[in-house]
């Protein structure tokens, strides 16, 4: 019994009530504004559909983009992308049909002028259903396409670094630096706007910070695998344990170091990437703190 088992038909237009739902539950840039009763009557109706079929937990906003798409027959190249924009606006939850939707579309319609738009949409769905080499290989035509938008070669990385590939996320990273995209002065976005600063080059450096601290990660728990398989009997029992017994340097892990030792394995290895590291994480805490400034100021 899958989710659409649970949900009832309707004799109303199908298009016109996909484009209500975009509009008043997709969030951002919505569809045609309307207050037509009879969809906003629907929409009740499925929310309250959604309370009993499912648990209060679930979205109200996800279930009436799901059913909105679910809901579409399309017969032509705008009713298709309707029906892809319902299930990308459902985030997670409309993965699955995306990845089935999204290569059918560019069968149907090899010269549309959506594509660059739909193609990352499609590497993401990948990435979120575990599907890292089909998300790569589009990731690799995105780049051919758009080579001076360095923010997917950002998502690409993070594709290896959900890989355990860490290091090749930035190898592709630093060869990126050796572009004359890395070098210019300005940048300019997809949609024609110009900007005086390199926001190619912002997005490189950031995702190269990003990159340290995985690879640091990932440093930290091949050694904790390797320290279960070894000598289990001083293993922590998890590696968020083995972490905080690290970062407190405690006299349990330095007896856990001593033992490694021996054995040859040293497992408090450092290089540069643990100061980039560091150099993230204070990043991503000044954000947070500007965040925070800037809310308590609306």
């Amino acid at each position: 019994m899958g989710l659409f088992s649970k949900i009832t038909g309707s004799s109303i237009d199908s298009i016109k009530f996909a484009e209500y739902v975009i509009a008043n539950y997709g969030g951002g840039m919505g569809g045609h504004q309307t207050n037509e009763r009879t969809y906003r009557r629907e929409c009740e109706r499925l929310k309250k559909e959604c309370l009993v079929n499912n648990s209060e937990s679930f979205n109200q906003r996800i279930y009436l983009l799901l059913h909105a798409g679910s809901k579409i027959v399309p017969t032509n190249e705008r009713e298709m992308y309707l029906k892809i924009d319902c299930y990308y606006r459902a985030g997670a939850s409309g993965h699955p049909f995306l990845i089935k939707l999204i290569p059918d579309f560019f069968t149907l319609y090899p010269n549309t002028t959506r594509k660059n738009f739909l193609l990352p949409i499609l590497a993401q769905a990948y990435c979120g259903e575990k599907m890292h080499t089909e998300s790569l290989a589009v990731y690799s035509d995105i780049f051919q396409r758009l080579p001076g938008h360095s923010f997917y070669i950002a998502d690409a990385a993070n594709v290896l670094v959900l890989m355990r590939e860490p290091i090749k996320a930035m190898e592709m990273l630093e060869s990126k630096k050796k572009t004359h995209y890395y070098t210019q002065k300005g940048y300019i976005a997809l949609s024609g706007e110009v900007f005086k600063k390199n926001l190619y080059r912002k997005w490189i450096d950031r995702a190269i910070l990003q990159t340290s601290a995985a690879i640091v990660k990932e440093r930290d728990l091949q050694n904790y695998e390797w320290i279960l398989t070894v000598v289990p009997d001083i293993c922590p029992k998890s590696f968020g344990g083995y972490m905080r017994m690290k970062n407190q340097k405690t006299k349990n892990f330095s007896k856990l170091v001593e033992k490694c030792n021996k054995l040859n394995r040293n497992i408090t290895y450092t290089d540069k990437y643990d100061d980039m590291s560091l150099r993230w994480k204070k990043l991503l805490d000044d954000e947070k703190r500007k965040h925070e400034i800037s809310a308590t100021k609306k």
